[in-house]
């Protein structure tokens, strides 16, 4: 998007992931952090065994971390589809703001622009008025809806 990208102030912003450890040791994690592996630890160009040792080995050691962990909700997507209509994609909330479900089971649908009004949702942004406007939030499963 130009009005990033022209933007110093807002490119700034946009930091190597190896800053997200320094930003942890120093017990100063943004409340916004968005995360995104490369093309290999995605899974994109590996598969899921490959993204799933990378995951393991990424995350389990910062779950140790207060800094990380106090009022942090994790967000995790794996979106490598097999392309087909009826393809269903994992999620997975995690962190001290989930309640998990009774049954574990939910028949809602969500979609890729459910994560956009969740971010919206919780700090109050508004929308869009795109895709986000008709996405279902995974508010039921925060503490604080």
């Amino acid at each position: 998007m130009n009005t990033i990208r022209n933007n110093a102030t807002r490119c700034a912003k946009i930091v190597p992931g190896t800053r997200l450890d320094t930003d942890i040791t120093n017990n100063a994690v943004p409340q916004f952090v968005y995360y995104t592996p490369n093309q290999n630890n995605d899974g994109h160009d590996t598969g899921v065994a490959f993204a799933n040792n990378w995951l393991k080995n990424w995350l389990e050691p910062k779950l140790t971390k207060s800094a990380f962990t106090t009022n942090t909700l994790i967000f995790i997507t794996f979106d490598e589809d097999d392309r087909s209509e009826s393809n269903h994609i994992y999620g997975c909330l995690l962190g001290t703001p989930v309640r998990p479900p009774a049954n574990h089971t939910d028949s809602t649908r969500y979609n890729h622009y459910s994560y956009l009004a969740t971010v919206e949702k919780n700090w109050n942004l508004g929308n869009l008025g795109r895709n986000d406007v008709g996405a279902t939030p995974f508010t039921k499963y925060l503490v604080h809806p």
